[in-house]
């Protein structure tokens, strides 16, 4: 039976194996105090496609703000 220690978030997001391996990304946001905001990245990598993040998230204030000033 395999086992290993429960880490919390901290802990797992700061692991050499998830910097190495790109698992989280930066991306700028206007959403954000600081401008940048933390995604995961992708969990499939192939050797000869990089992949790359081209939209930025929605955020459900924008939404709202749009469909309240349409009424």
């Amino acid at each position: 039976m395999p086992y290993g220690s429960i880490n919390n978030m901290e802990k797992a997001f700061s692991h050499c194996q998830v910097r190495v391996g790109q698992i989280v990304n930066i991306i700028d946001s206007h959403a954000t105090n600081d401008g940048k905001l933390k995604v995961t990245g992708f969990p499939i990598k192939f050797s000869d496609t990089k992949p790359s993040i081209e939209l930025v998230p929605r955020f459900w204030a924008n939404i709202q703000t749009k469909s309240i000033t349409k009424l």
